[in-house]
């Protein structure tokens, strides 16, 4: 649906600064395997497109699997478009822009199909959970699981984060994390006001290529967020990540 985000002993810093410092991307990394669940089209880059760079220049495996059809955009019938036509024209921007986002590093993005606009929790989650099982039967590991979307129910949320698609993944992604104990994280909106959690800035070479995946969404996302995406690029192309 539219969106209308050694030495010398010292004591650490706990200030709210500090927590929310970008992590040293310095340090040693032990690649390992990412799913990114985004409600529909175009939810990978308002959310998580910084996360999804950094991961991919990491060596991370990534995976990103989408729940919805994305039918639901007003620009559908703005554009006189047939809901086959919708789906098909947002999935190819959608896989541009993946191919954008991780340098021709990950497989093309996977989309669920359920209708956007009256997708439920119970119907998703053995979905996902087979995709999460696929991704982990192929790299032997326990992926992480990235939301692109916030908690609805919290005062400082957007209006998207109550969408039903998007309800629908943070419900799963909570059912998931407490059942299976996976390490699970959701993307803020740019658009929220003040948000906190871990930020990560992107480098010069993935704010260019957070520019090409925007550019690939010309057609139907940039009518449907273009403020988003404006705000996306002002901002230096960052994700702000939360538990």
């Amino acid at each position: 649906m539219d969106d209308t985000g050694a030495g010398h002993d010292t004591a650490p810093d706990n200030s709210p600064a500090a927590k929310r410092q970008p992590p040293d991307d310095s340090a040693p990394v032990t690649p390992g395997a990412s799913l990114v669940l985004s409600p529909h089209q175009d939810d990978e880059i308002n959310r998580v497109a910084a996360l999804v760079a950094r991961e991919s220049d990491r060596g991370t495996a990534l995976r990103l699997v989408n729940a919805t059809d994305g039918c639901a955009t007003a620009v559908r019938t703005k554009l006189a478009l047939s809901y086959e036509q919708t789906r098909r024209w947002r999935d190819r921007e959608q896989a541009s822009a993946w191919s954008w986002l991780t340098d021709d590093r990950s497989p093309r993005p996977i989309n669920l199909g359920f209708p956007d606009g009256a997708l439920v929790a119970d119907a998703l989650l053995p979905a996902v959970e087979r995709e999460l099982q696929a991704l982990a039967d192929a790299t032997g590991t326990t992926p992480r699981l990235y939301v692109a979307t916030w908690h609805p129910d919290r005062p400082d949320t957007v209006v998207a984060d109550r969408h039903p698609d998007h309800v629908a993944c943070h419900r799963v992604a909570c059912r998931l994390r407490d059942a299976l104990g996976l390490e699970v994280r959701f993307g803020r909106h740019v658009t929220a006001a003040r948000p906190t959690g871990e930020v990560v800035l992107p480098d010069e070479h993935q704010r260019l290529r957070i520019e090409g995946a925007i550019a690939s969404y010309t057609v139907i996302g940039n009518r449907s967020v273009r403020t988003t995406f404006e705000a996306i690029l002002a901002g230096g192309g960052r994700s702000v990540l939360t538990e």
